[in-house]
């Protein structure tokens, strides 16, 4: 055990299904950085499976009990590079740009009032009627249909043969994990300041506009 945490590779044969999950807690312990994975068909694999921080049951001829432990279920080994380049990578991008958008919305909605509010001598009088806010919200909660129907890669379209596609899946796959999961904070800065500018923008048009109608009325 004291080689298995500088090696690519480990090949363990005639193992109880103990002695499985403890290679996945020994890997897990060593470095923390690292994301387990652990697949299995069999009862002797939950263990192991149960001790990842991901399982995958494959549902075959020794039954489902690692599929009804498991995280995930899937009929046969070669469906695991679906699961994790189609499904999870599409997935892990669009929550995180979720994420961001439902920040945002709300973002804009707060500041574009707090700037209203200093030149109301801070009365907390809302610049939005409360059924403008309830249209604003049903519309932005159209968010959540990116979450089903965006994808990054089309499966169905490249499912048959993916030499056509314009890039290779795990660039694709490093790209999201590299720069939009992991850097998810920095991203979130960036949004910050737009998010600033659209409040002032929300703000500033409307508020100066009314009050230039006012001003050529002679009011």
């Amino acid at each position: 055990m004291t080689y298995l945490a500088s090696a690519e590779g480990l090949v363990v044969y005639r193992s109880s299904p103990a002695q499985k999950a403890d290679i996945v807690r020994f890997v897990r312990k060593t470095d923390t950085s690292k994301i387990t994975l652990a697949i299995g068909d069999g009862a002797n694999d939950v263990n192991m499976i149960e001790s990842a921080h991901v399982g995958v049951g494959i549902m075959g001829k020794e039954g489902n009990q690692a599929a009804s432990f498991a995280d995930f279920a899937i009929n046969q080994y070669s469906d695991l590079r679906r699961l994790l380049f189609w499904h999870g990578n599409n997935w892990a991008a669009k929550i995180t740009t979720f994420s961001l958008l439902i920040i945002t919305k709300t973002s804009v909605f707060g500041l574009s009032n707090v700037l209203f509010n200093t030149s109301a001598a801070f009365s907390g009088t809302n610049i939005v009627t409360d059924a403008f806010f309830a249209v604003y919200s049903i519309n932005v909660t159209w968010y959540g249909f990116y979450n089903f129907f965006d994808q990054f890669v089309s499966f169905t379209r490249y499912k048959h043969d993916e030499t056509h596609m314009p890039f290779k899946l795990s660039h694709h796959y490093a790209y999201v994990r590299d720069f939009l999961v992991k850097n998810w904070l920095r991203n979130f800065g960036i949004w910050v300041v737009l998010y600033y500018y659209a409040a002032a923008v929300a703000f500033v048009l409307p508020f100066y506009a009314y009050g230039s109608v006012f001003d050529a009325q002679g009011r």
